[in-house]
């Protein structure tokens, strides 16, 4: 980065300090011997041009969320199931998304991910394996999303197995209501 300050002079004073008067009648003359001890610029700034690597630019905030409202059984192997969805506007998006399930039989994998039902367009998944009956897991996912117009990103589940799966919306020892749901943050 550098920084270029143009400055204008619109006054100077000199403060001398005077050390000898020397008076000669018969020159007639005065001479005084002076230092300076001061010299005072007051300039007035014109113009400063700060140049850098990278032009920085201000962003509206904008932050939307949604949290999933009901509990959803994955009862069909490997099939998507819609968790929460949420419309964005045109801009860049940091998007995350967590989901908790409970194994309702035995162990499977729980898939998630964020996708957009309309493009098609799969922007992240993630995964976990529950290890045995009534196990609590909960993978998470993030992506950068870039919108030119609008677009819906949603948080999709899916399970390796039958009927293996629920996803909560509560969670079971505090009866928390967020404990599934997408947040997304506009970041440009």
């Amino acid at each position: 980065m550098s920084v270029t300050v143009t400055p204008t002079v619109q006054a100077v004073t000199v403060t001398p300090t005077v050390q000898a008067v020397t008076v000669d009648p018969t020159a007639q003359s005065v001479s005084v011997a002076s230092t300076v001890q001061a010299v005072t610029v007051a300039p007035t700034v014109q113009a400063v041009t700060i140049t850098t690597g990278s032009v920085m630019q201000a962003v509206a905030y904008a932050s939307l969320t949604g949290y999933a409202i009901a509990t959803t059984l994955l009862a069909t192997a490997d099939a998507w199931y819609d968790i929460k969805s949420l419309n964005l506007t045109a801009g860049t998006w940091m998007v995350t998304a967590f989901c908790q399930a409970v194994t309702t039989s035995n162990a499977h994998e729980l898939t998630v991910r964020l996708y957009d039902p309309f493009t098609s367009t799969e922007y992240g998944s993630s995964s976990t394996y529950g290890v045995r009956n009534s196990a609590t897991i909960c993978p998470n996912v993030t992506a950068i999303i870039v919108v030119a117009t609008a677009a819906t990103v949603s948080l999709q589940a899916s399970s390796s197995g039958t009927s293996g799966l629920t996803v909560q919306y509560l969670t079971s020892s505090t009866s928390s209501t967020k404990c599934t749901g997408i947040i997304a943050m506009q970041i440009a």
